[in-house]
Order: C-alpha cells, then structure tokens, then sequence
C-alpha cells in the first residue's frame, strides 16, 4: 500500500509540472497574440481570436487559483483516494485546455506568417519603431491585470517583469527606445492605465500593478 501511495504521489506532482508548464506555454502565446495582434489583417479569425483569448484569459485564471490553492488544500498525499481523484483531475484539466492550446497554435503560426510580411513593409526600419506603434507591452500588461484573480486584483511587478524578460526579450529589452521608460514600473507608471502599490519589505518596496477602475 505504501508503495502504492509513493507511485501516485510521483504521478500526481508530475501532472502537476506538466499543467503549470501548458499554463505557462498558453500564457507565452498570448503574450505574442495580444501584442502583434494588430499586424494583421482584421479578418473573422481576428474577432474568433479576441474571443478565445478572453475566454483562456478567465480560464486560465480560474485554473491557476483552483490548482495553487483549492487543488493542494484538499489533495490528501497520504490517501491512495485522494491521489487517485487527483490524478483524474489534473488530466481532466490537461484534457479541456488541449484543444484551446491547438487552435492558439495556428494563430500564431498565421501571425508569424503575417509579421513577416510587416518585415517586408518595413524595409529597414528600426524595430522599435513598430513595436512603438503597437504598444506592445501594454497591451500585453492589460492581459495580466485581467487575468489577476487575488484580493484587490493587484498583480506583482517583479512577478511579470521576469516573466516577460523570458517571454518578450526584444520588447523588454527596447523599453527605453521604445516607450520612453527605463523599466517596466516606470511604463506601468507612465502609460496612465493602472494603478500602482508600493508595499513595504524588509528589504525594499514590492510594486504591484492593477487595472485602473
């Protein structure tokens, strides 16, 4: 039996790590979506888009506060029912959003395909330029504010900062080029869409960002 519960326990956390890296790969393409969005054509697919991406924002949302905080309170490690409902649910979470995750994959093959073509458009001009005109980064902050579902619906700075250094290295990289702003604080500040809170540490303040209301 002990050895039973050891075999789920490894099952159970290695579904775990599989969910949250899907959340995170969902996430990325949204990232790319909600920020060159606008260098393609408005089109059917285009306003299919705004729906599902809307849609994966709530969902996405809902499954990350489900899976940290309801799914590890209840999971018993040491009950073998327990381990086994468990297992039932995170496939059934890994089930529902796959076919999202399918249709978000071609989105962003069409949009890469589309962005090339701005390439050509281009013809030499700065990347910062484009990325300027699209306001990239904020429109991609505005998703984060939106999918925030904790007290207040603040969102951490750093939180989001590292995210998108990995996700969007260009973009973070071209903040003061672009955007006037010598980190992504001073933009958050400065584009007049959220509200910040400073809250004290025993280092140094922690940032948080939320929509204005």
């Amino acid at each position: 039996m002990e050895n039973r519960i050891e075999i789920l326990k490894a099952d159970v956390q290695q579904k775990v790590g599989r969910n949250i890296i899907l959340f995170q790969q969902v996430e990325a393409m949204l990232n790319f979506l909600a920020a060159y969005g606008e260098f393609s054509p408005r089109t059917n697919e285009e306003a299919q888009f705004e729906d599902l991406r809307k849609r994966l924002l709530i969902t996405l949302a809902g499954y990350r506060q489900e899976l940290m905080l309801e799914f590890l309170a209840r999971c018993q490690l040491s009950s073998a029912d327990s381990l086994l409902q468990a297992v039932v649910y995170l496939d059934g979470q890994m089930d529902r959003l796959l076919p999202e995750v399918e249709r978000l994959q071609t989105l962003v093959k069409n949009q890469q395909a589309a962005m090339k073509e701005w390439a050509a458009i281009l013809d030499g001009k700065p990347i910062e330029e484009l990325l300027s005109q699209h306001e990239t980064l904020i429109r991609v902050l505005d998703d984060y504010a939106r999918m925030a579902t904790g007290e207040g619906r603040w969102v951490p700075v750093f939180d989001v900062s590292h995210r998108l250094s990995k996700s969007m290295p260009q973009e973070m990289s071209a903040l003061e080029a672009t955007y006037g702003s010598r980190n992504l604080l001073s933009l958050i500040r400065a584009c007049g869409k959220f509200e910040v809170n400073a809250r004290a540490t025993d280092s140094r303040p922690e940032y948080w960002f939320r929509l204005k209301a």
